[in-house]
């Protein structure tokens, strides 16, 4: 069982910074179109019902949830303030699919142990090649299961930095490497 201060971080990280946090699931995943129409679908309803500002929509998610992330967020730049993918890869990008994204800010973290390493490495290869605002972070003897909860203070840092005005991603520390 995870300690009780990690089952809770997301909400208390959004809470402490005043963020609305949404987690769609449920009708399937990204790739057979039913996951990513419950993202759009859960953020259209909630922009219904509460008052959010447009420039202030984050996307972020964690391993598939991260892939999903990427296509989304290159799929629908402008209606995303920023995208920071966790231990997901996107070995389809190309400069055609990002073009109408390559200003958005991308936080782009994993684990240096993750199994998909290689696969992370490349994604951040072209990514870096690719968009103009991109900063790969890998976190050093993290695994897969753990980077989430190493990644999220720094992908609330990263979305404070954004919604600021500011595309800098804060500085690391000394727990994890920049590349």
């Amino acid at each position: 069982m995870r300690p009780r201060c990690r089952r809770n971080q997301l909400k208390r990280l959004a809470q402490e910074k005043g963020y609305l946090v949404v987690c769609p699931s449920g009708r399937g995943n990204f790739r057979n179109r039913r996951g990513e129409a419950d993202v759009q679908d859960v953020t259209a309803r909630v922009q219904s019902t509460y008052s959010v500002d447009p420039d202030r929509v984050f996307l972020t998610g964690w391993s598939l949830g991260g892939d999903a992330a990427w296509q989304i967020a290159l799929k629908y730049p402008e209606r995303f303030r920023a995208v920071a993918p966790v231990a997901g890869s996107a070995p389809w990008l190309t400069r055609e699919n990002t073009s109408q994204a390559a200003g958005l800010p991308v936080l782009y973290s994993v684990a240096e142990q993750d199994f998909a390493i290689e696969d992370a490495r490349r994604t951040a290869a072209l990514a870096k090649e690719l968009l103009r605002d991109f900063t790969y972070t890998e976190y050093p003897a993290t695994t897969h299961p753990g980077v989430w909860s190493k990644a999220l203070p720094a992908v609330f840092a990263f979305f404070d930095a954004c919604a600021a005005g500011t595309s800098a991603v804060p500085r690391p520390d000394a727990a994890h490497a920049t590349r």
